[in-house]
């Protein structure tokens, strides 16, 4: 459970991936477009039907090319959902940028917060890396308040 120099481009890029999908989303009451120039052109449309993808089981999910923004593939992507976890990405991106992944953080009772959790317990020591791990792979609500 290390992120190494070699793994923390991959870790940003999957939070930026992320964060792009989050953004992409319209915001509550508007209306979203879509122009000739976002849709796959034919070629594009094969060749995404020739790779074998995996089974999402999410309820809306994105696609996005991150140089373009453009909108590649989308599950209910006009369907308006709640923010889900985007305090915990930010949070993520803030501690990448800033903190050392090694720093020890106790979590306290006060950590432990409801909803999904990464079940922490009080006066249990962890890395930030391990933090920031916790609070991303279960969505646990308990890393992330313990990473602050």
């Amino acid at each position: 459970m290390r992120i190494t120099s070699a793994s923390r481009p991959l870790v940003a890029l999957v939070l930026l991936l992320v964060a792009s999908m989050l953004a992409g989303f319209a915001a509550p009451g508007a209306e979203p477009t879509t122009s000739d120039t976002d849709r796959l052109n034919q070629q594009e449309l094969t060749q995404v039907h020739a790779v074998s993808y995996p089974t999402v089981t999410a309820k809306s999910a994105a696609v996005v090319d991150t140089d373009t923004g453009r909108v590649l593939w989308s599950l209910n992507g006009s369907v308006r959902r709640p923010m889900a976890s985007t305090a915990k990405m930010v949070n993520a991106l803030v501690a990448l940028r800033y903190a050392d992944p090694d720093e020890m953080a106790t979590v306290y009772p006060r950590d432990l917060v409801g909803g999904s959790s990464a079940h922490l317990r009080a006066g249990e020591r962890l890395s930030l890396e391990q933090l920031l791990y916790a609070a991303l792979i279960p969505s646990g609500n308990d890393a992330a308040y313990s990473s602050c």
